[in-house]
């Protein structure tokens, strides 16, 4: 596979990454540069390990997870999409929440996990292409890395500018990724 296709693949499936990056940061201006590495993290270890996973499952797993994976995701990311709106509209003057509340463990699983879905399909292909999925996981992993970096210091930027709208719209974002996800299969 050439180089830049495994490159335009793996900044494909970093998207989704990249704009919950961006949320997470806008909910929580005040995020300190160590810590906003969290959430990155995450996201690039499953964007690297599920294409993997993907590509050693091969059939059998995909037949079965193929059909409603979308549904997974879409109700992983609506569940911390409403919390974000949710927490948003019930705070007081102060505005976002704390720094720490959408970088907690089950919250970063859940969203790592929602947004690499689409590489466990992309392993899956990769398999029966005959390509080997090291090299493009590796890729992927790093691209993921660096835009969900990137995307948690520009959210950052952008949650002061806003206030507590901006997590309102960070909910909102990562519902219409949720949206994004549930129609893709049907177009």
């Amino acid at each position: 596979m050439p180089f830049a296709a495994v490159i335009a693949i793996a900044a494909g499936l970093a998207a989704d990454a990249f704009a919950v990056s961006v949320s997470c940061g806008c909910a929580n201006p005040g995020l300190s540069w160590r810590r906003s590495f969290l959430p990155a993290l995450f996201f690039g270890f499953f964007q690297a390990l599920m294409p993997v996973l993907g590509w050693f499952a091969g059939n059998f797993l995909l037949s079965y997870v193929a059909s409603f994976s979308h549904f997974l995701s879409f109700g992983m990311l609506c569940a911390v999409g409403g919390k974000m709106i949710y927490e948003s509209l019930k705070g007081g003057e102060e505005g976002c929440r704390e720094a720490g509340e959408y970088f907690r463990l089950p919250v970063l699983l859940m969203l790592a996990v929602a947004t690499s879905l689409d590489a466990l399909a992309a392993g899956f292909t990769f398999a029966h292409m005959g390509v080997g999925v090291l090299f493009p996981a590796l890729i992927s992993g790093v691209i993921t890395f660096v835009l969900s970096a990137a995307g948690v210091h520009a959210g950052c930027r952008l949650g002061p500018l806003f206030g507590r709208h901006a997590e309102t719209a960070g909910g909102i974002v990562l519902i219409l990724i949720a949206a994004g996800i549930l129609i893709e299969p049907m177009l």
